[in-house]
């Protein structure tokens, strides 16, 4: 697997207090037909204070549990690490490449909450010698205590995978202790990636903030679904996802991986009662010297789907984007 970036743990290693309660957190990785991901949402919204709603979940067609975590403090004092071994990619009799899941999350809230930056990079095996890979980096969030709560979302054109968790503590937290000193809010990224006529691409320019939803909803049934993605990020603070798919062969002994990547990475700034975003998306492909990427940079209102042309990507060129407030 691959490790979490040593530059990320030296920003997020920073030395907690103790709280007066002990909390917590169970962490559980989804992979899911993206039939489902609506049914998923549905039932985390309707009973998200249920820990029992992950099992319910589970009995969904097609859903199921790549990994899941559950432990007490992991962040405690210092960075916490969570790491779980799913198997690996073997040629010519040997372990070439250790496959699983990788975590690294850290609270720097003094409170009774949660005020959490999340780190995750996730591997499995797809074929007998190649593997997907979803990476995120500068996931920040104040949790909601005994309530499950989406934080990563993974998805392609079939296939989805999505990272829940339900953050508690052994007694009922104060309310007015559930945010630290100095915690900001952070904003939950949605994106839709599509390759829509130019005929349907023009008419996108009619939509109002008041027509967004219908509008996504028109275009869905029209365009062709390429990526979709979900991540927290905190104003101000720097973020990216990825998603990779990766092939192993052997050339005069040596380990040789070929890789194709799509990634995103950005910030976001507060202007007033809106958000300035700014996204650099590239596409790697297996057989480019160099990757294909694209620049969108829109201030919008949150709550309400955006639409930007995309251009330089053969599957897409269309970008649907939601940017909601915690």
């Amino acid at each position: 697997m691959s490790p979490i970036l040593p530059a990320t743990i030296a920003l997020l290693a920073i030395v907690l207090p103790l709280r007066g309660v002990e909390m917590t957190t169970r962490l559980v990785i989804l992979r899911l037909p993206n039939s489902e991901v609506t049914a998923v949402r549905a039932a985390f919204k309707e009973s998200g204070a249920n820990p029992e709603t992950m099992d319910a979940v589970l009995k969904l067609p097609g859903v199921s549990e790549l990994a899941g975590f559950k432990e007490t403090e992991p962040w405690r004092h210092e960075i916490g690490f969570l790491s779980k071994e799913i198997g690996g990619i073997t040629l010519e009799g040997e372990l070439r490449k250790s496959l699983g899941v990788q975590m690294g999350l850290v609270d720097s809230d003094a409170g009774l909450g949660i005020d959490e930056t999340l780190s995750t990079d996730i591997t499995w095996q797809t074929t007998p010698n190649g593997y997907r890979q979803f990476e995120n980096r500068g996931n920040c969030m104040i949790a909601t205590l005994g309530r499950w709560e989406e934080r990563a979302f993974w998805s392609d054109a079939k296939d989805s995978h999505m990272l829940w968790q339900l953050a508690t503590a052994d007694g009922e937290p104060d309310a007015g202790l559930t945010k630290g000193y100095g915690s900001k809010e952070a904003v939950w990224v949605e994106m839709r990636w599509l390759k829509a006529t130019p005929e349907d691409t023009a008419k996108l320019k009619l939509a109002t903030p008041e027509t967004s939803e219908k509008a996504l909803e028109w275009l869905t049934g029209r365009a062709k679904l390429w990526r979709q993605c979900g991540f927290r990020v905190r104003p101000g603070e720097p973020a990216s996802w990825r998603s990779s798919q990766a092939l192993l062969k052997l050339d005069k002994g040596s380990v040789v991986t070929i890789r194709e990547s799509f990634y995103i990475d950005g910030t976001l700034t507060e202007t007033g009662d809106r958000l300035k975003m700014e996204w650099k998306a590239t596409l790697k492909k297996i057989d480019a010297e160099q990757g294909t990427s694209a620049d969108i940079a829109a201030t919008v209102n949150p709550g309400i789907w955006e639409f930007s042309t995309v251009g330089g990507f053969a599957d897409a060129n269309v970008l649907a984007c939601r940017l909601v407030r915690e």
